[in-house]
């Protein structure tokens, strides 16, 4: 507006005027504002997470800057553009910080606005862990052991332990002091793929799964039965070659028999299509219980003795004559030696009428010398073993009128 003041006289004595015009200006009253504040993604976030904080200033149509602050600190500043203000950052510290949004209008307009405080939490990051499995026993193990599975967890952190055969769950138990432990005999007949995942109670640790452990579960032995049989049956005379045969059930069975006569090993023979035979000569005379024991090579087997087998020996016709062996004979493979392997102890007649074998129970058979006197005549025989291992020696002596007798005698071979 253009203001001037004219001066008009009440008199003639003076002269009228006007003042230079005054140009004055009345502006409109400026319009309130408000400013609203969100932020996104919501409260609360791990440090480091990028959180956009976006400032709504109605009415929409004014222009200006948003100042946004965490408490008296500036974060940073956007300017308004169709009512909203944008900033972002990933500068937000751990803990609670209080957020506000201040506009400040570029013309009279408007006024300026500051929105409420925006509470907003930031956590620390989770620290990392990390799950070890072990599993006791060791394995293999026969199906239906008891296997106890621990799972040690570092830091020792609160939560709980699954535990998984490949991605079947065996179940689960909470972490107490760093370990979790279940024991399961489910396990199948394989090789298991065992894990332990951890899942924290608390946002402050990292889950985590333990390396793959592989577990073998076999499968339960098979139990066998052994049958023994003798040919020609019993009785025979001394002297006799018999045949005693131990037949294995199943016999997929793969292993060896020892056959005995009472505690006396009289040999062993590996198993072939479930049968496994042994011959002497050397019974004596007399009533002989006889055994065959199967022992498996291997775990799928269960190993099983027979019944024993009675089997009588009689005397020669024009009597008999009685050879003593002795204690073990211990000997060095691929070394000759020198021994006697037997006594006569009971024959009156000379040494050139009495003649004696020496079978050493490697498949090989030597005469053997007999020296010495009346009633404790030895037999002595020299030979070799190729390779160590334990031989029934058998000592057959045959005398005059049909007479004979025999003894068996072990040697260990090193």
């Amino acid at each position: 507006s253009s203001i001037t003041a004219q001066f008009v006289p009440s008199g003639t004595g003076s002269v009228g005027s006007t003042s230079t015009a005054l140009s004055y200006t009345i502006t409109a009253v400026p319009n309130a504002t408000t400013t609203a504040l969100t932020a996104s993604p919501a409260s609360p976030q791990q440090v480091g997470t990028a959180v956009t904080l976006t400032a709504t200033v109605t009415p929409a149509a004014a222009a200006g800057t948003v100042t946004f602050r965490r408490g008296s600190e500036t974060l940073g500043t956007a300017a308004v553009a169709n009512g909203v203000a944008m900033f972002t950052t990933s500068a937000l510290p751990v803990g609670t910080s209080s957020v506000t949004a201040e506009f400040a209008p570029t013309g009279g307009n408007y006024t300026g606005s500051t929105s409420s405080a925006l509470s907003y939490v930031v956590t620390a990051a989770p620290a990392a862990t990390t799950t070890t499995l072990v599993a006791s026993p060791a394995s293999p193990q026969q199906v239906g052991t008891a296997v106890t599975l621990t799972a040690e967890v570092s830091p020792a952190a609160a939560g709980t332990v699954q535990f998984r055969d490949g991605s079947t769950s065996l179940g689960s138990a909470p972490v107490a002091g760093g370990k979790a432990t279940i024991s399961t005999s489910t396990l199948a007949v394989g090789t298991r793929t065992l894990t332990a995942v951890f899942t924290p109670s608390s946002a402050e640790y990292l889950g985590s799964t333990s390396a793959a452990l592989s577990y073998t579960i076999t499968a339960a032995p098979v139990a066998t039965t052994t049958a023994l049989t003798a040919s020609p049956a019993s009785p025979q005379v001394q002297g006799t070659n018999v045949t005693f045969t131990a037949t294995v059930s199943p016999a997929a069975a793969a292993g060896s028999v020892t056959f005995r006569r009472g505690s006396d090993v009289l040999g062993t023979v590996a198993v072939s299509n479930g049968t496994a035979a042994y011959s002497t000569t050397g019974l004596p005379v007399g009533t002989s219980s006889v055994t065959a024991e199967f022992v498996p090579s291997g775990a799928a087997y269960i190993g099983s003795t027979s019944a024993a087998v009675s089997f009588t020996v009689t005397a020669a016709q024009g009597g008999g004559i009685a050879v003593t062996g002795g204690a073990t004979i211990s000997v060095s493979a691929r070394q000759m030696f020198s021994a006697a392997v037997g006594v006569v102890v009971n024959s009156a007649a000379p040494s050139n009428a009495l003649s004696a074998t020496i079978e050493w129970g490697d498949g090989q058979s030597s005469t053997g010398i007999l020296a010495g006197p009346n009633g404790f005549r030895g037999v002595f025989g020299t030979h070799m073993y190729a390779s160590a291992g334990t031989y029934t020696v058998t000592v057959k002596v045959t005398g005059p009128n049909g007479t004979s007798g025999s003894v068996t005698r072990t040697v260990v071979v090193s």
